[in-house]
């Protein structure tokens, strides 16, 4: 349940095949207000990775393809200050990448290991600084599995801005304005 009411972060398996629910809906956490879940796929451990914002921390949670939960640790949440998120696994690098707005508000990028957490907090990377305007940068995130490369984009109120992240070291940034 979104936008700062009680309830907490749910999901649900569907059938790859039919697209029809597998089982029932599940709580991943409760009683907290929560707000942009991505969920993505880790082909190196066969398990989900669900991540999520509450509270100015993004929360993180390994899933089964059977339903069955890791475990929940509130206290490696990583924040505080992050809000709009987006996440992506680079099956080339075997690591997520999180798209965050930190604490200063700016749009950063940092990955994730097969944990769920992160992998070197001294390995953020700022995509852009606040413009002082944009409240939601909506960023989204995809993945290059051969070149183990990510395309980061985000909306500032002069328009679209987007980075090709590369590797863990962030070896090469490349800057796109988009109209």
């Amino acid at each position: 349940i979104s936008s700062g009411t009680s309830g907490g972060v749910y999901a649900r398996l569907f059938s790859a095949a039919t697209l029809q629910p597998n089982g029932s809906l599940f709580s991943l956490e409760t009683g907290n207000p929560t707000d942009d879940v991505g969920i993505v796929y880790q082909q190196d451990t066969g398990l989900f990775l669900a991540a999520w914002l509450r509270g100015g921390f993004i929360d993180t949670r390994i899933v089964g393809t059977d339903g069955s939960l890791g475990v929940l640790d509130l206290t490696k949440s990583y924040g505080p200050g992050a809000g709009t998120n987006a996440i992506a696994y680079n099956a080339g690098t075997q690591t997520t990448l999180l798209v965050t707005k930190g604490a200063n508000s700016a749009l950063t990028v940092l990955e994730l290991g097969d944990s769920g957490y992160p992998l070197h907090l001294d390995n953020v990377l700022v995509v852009t600084n606040w413009d002082g305007v944009t409240t939601d940068y909506q960023p989204s995130v995809a993945a290059d599995n051969a070149d183990g490369e990510w395309l980061v984009t985000g909306l500032l109120a002069s328009g679209g801005i987007g980075a090709l992240v590369q590797g863990v070291g962030w070896r090469s940034v490349f800057w796109v304005n988009i109209p």
